[in-house]
């Protein structure tokens, strides 16, 4: 009997077939696949196998053995590296052994230089030399995070011609020095923490297209934070200033030559004292200038009321004018009984006062109808009914009529008396927690009928249980469990019962079934379980319809 020779066997096989295995196996056991035999060496060494790389310390190891494995991966990166186009490295060690690690993931960049395209450093405390970035000329996308201090960026970059974002991440305050020279090439920044002032080197990019800063720090005697390169980026069409740690934010003047905006968001800011300053009144003008402003994010910011430049989409336009772009929760009667005028003249009057509060109009004015929104989220403020400088009575909280992505919370449709939500919107998000949630339960099966065109509502993890409960209350019978209704008698735990005892009080009427009218309406319910992420979860719902 001949006996076969596992073992060549194994070595002897195609090395197409092994790649395919390669791509099943994480980074560590590539390479050591790799030291097995000299033909799984060569299939390691394919250039299609390692496109993209991650790698990042343990948190429970050991300063040597983390450290260790930092230095093992510059050697590999040395014989493999040279076809990845994306890398990833967490090197998080402690203070003494930051400079090596930081030292062994620029030789791994580096040994990736002649294809790299995308790297991505993250580190506890970052200080990155920009000697060795200059020489990764293919990089279109860079990233460094600090996660426990400040990020210093310096050095001339220039070099990166094909740089497109850039990406700064500290905990402290990101720094760029005085001798950082970037590239004009970059279209897209993004910086997690600023200190009193936006970084003045911005300004070299003129082609700056988005620009996204999440966090800015106060010292300590300053009053605000300056923000004057906005002025000399006035190619930007998205901006994003939130969570600015400042006991009172005001919109930086510098909005004002902002003019080709699609996107702004100022979340998380404080912006309650706008009345006091006059800077309501001021960032209504700088809407006013924003006529392809389609995005507009106001979340958490505590405004009493929206922006007057808003209401100048309140009535719709002649090319948009339709039976279902009108108002269908407004009738004749309703105005007659609340003493209004009809809408069209109480739209009219409310166009004309944003437009006399917002100071356009005439000559010289840059957009006669102010931006026209297509996403306005407005959830976690206190926006409460008003009445419009020159609009008769009563007061009503108004929304642009042209939104498609509407967010707010959700005790508005319950607390205020008349709100007049956007009869064009496809996608609402209910935001809040309080209390009174099945309250909310009515309104939302009217929604169907005031927003003809709704697809999507955006509910917390706890309205969805309130939407629970009161569907089980409906089907729970008198004594409790599931019943099936014969007549005046109930099926209850195997036996006929009356609908009710002698002496029993009589069971509150069953409520609508909220959830079965907005399915027979096509209204689809979805759990939103993180807010802050509710821009990209419209983003999804938007490319999925």
């Amino acid at each position: 009997m001949r006996r076969h020779n596992s073992s060549a066997q194994w070595q002897q096989l195609p090395t197409d077939i092994l790649c395919i295995v390669f791509e099943q196996l994480s980074l560590e056991a590539r390479v050591a696949a790799a030291s097995v035999c000299q033909s799984w060496r060569a299939a390691a060494q394919h250039p299609g196998l390692w496109p993209a790389v991650e790698f990042a310390t343990l948190r429970d190891g050991s300063r040597r053995s983390e450290l260790r494995r930092l230095l093992s991966l510059a050697a590999w990166a040395a014989r493999y590296a040279g076809a990845t186009r994306t890398l990833a490295i967490s090197a998080r060690l402690p203070a003494d052994a930051q400079p090596t690690g930081l030292k062994a993931a620029s030789a791994v960049a580096l040994a990736a230089a002649g294809a790299l395209q995308e790297l991505s450093l993250t580190a506890n405390r970052g200080f990155w030399p920009g000697e060795w970035l200059p020489r990764l000329v293919l990089l279109r996308s860079l990233r460094l995070c600090s996660k426990e201090g400040g990020l210093s960026l310096h050095g001339d970059l220039r070099g990166l011609s094909h740089l497109t974002r850039l990406v700064l991440e500290a905990k402290h305050a990101v720094q760029l020095s005085d001798t950082v020279r970037l590239p004009p090439s970059i279209l897209s920044v993004e910086l997690s923490c600023i200190r009193d002032t936006l970084p003045p080197q911005l300004s070299q990019l003129c082609g700056l297209q988005r620009l996204v800063v999440r966090r800015g720090l106060v010292s300590e005697g300053v009053l605000l934070t300056e923000y004057e390169c906005l002025a000399h980026l006035t190619g930007l069409t998205w901006l994003a200033l939130e969570q600015q740690e400042e006991e009172a934010w005001l919109p930086p003047p510098e909005l004002l030559s902002l003019t080709h905006l699609q996107h702004l968001s100022i979340a998380g800011n404080d912006c309650s004292r706008w009345p006091l300053h006059g800077s309501d009144e001021a960032f209504s003008g700088m809407l006013a200038r924003m006529p392809g402003l389609t995005s507009l994010d106001v979340s958490c910011c505590g405004l009493e009321e929206l922006p007057q430049a808003l209401l100048h989409t309140a009535a719709p336009s002649d090319s948009d004018a339709s039976p279902t772009s009108s108002e269908p929760a407004w009738s004749q009667q309703e105005a007659d009984s609340l003493g209004t005028p009809s809408p069209p003249a109480l739209l009219a009057g409310l166009e004309a006062a944003a437009a006399a509060a917002a100071g356009v109009g005439g000559a010289g004015h840059v957009s006669a109808r102010g931006p026209r929104l297509l996403r306005l989220l407005a959830h976690g403020n206190q926006l409460e009914a008003s009445a419009v400088n020159g609009a008769p009575e009563p007061e009503l909280l108004w929304f642009p009529s042209c939104v498609r992505q509407l967010s707010l919370d959700w005790h508005v449709l319950v607390q205020l008396p008349l709100t007049r939500l956007p009869p064009r919107c496809r996608q609402l998000a209910l935001v809040g927690r309080d209390g009174a949630m099945r309250g909310m339960l009515p309104a939302l099966a009217s929604l169907p009928a005031l927003l003809p065109d709704l697809q999507h509502i955006l509910l917390e993890p706890a309205a969805l249980d309130a939407l629970s409960e009161q569907r089980c209350e409906n089907h729970a019978g008198p004594l409790g469990g599931v019943t099936a209704v014969n007549g005046n008698w109930h099926l209850v735990g195997g036996r006929w019962r009356p609908a009710r005892l002698p002496g029993q009080p009589r069971p509150p009427p069953a409520q609508r079934d909220v959830l079965q009218e907005l399915q027979a309406a096509k209204v689809q319910v979805e759990e939103l379980l993180h807010p802050e992420q509710l821009a990209a979860v419209l983003d999804g719902l938007e490319n999925r319809v």
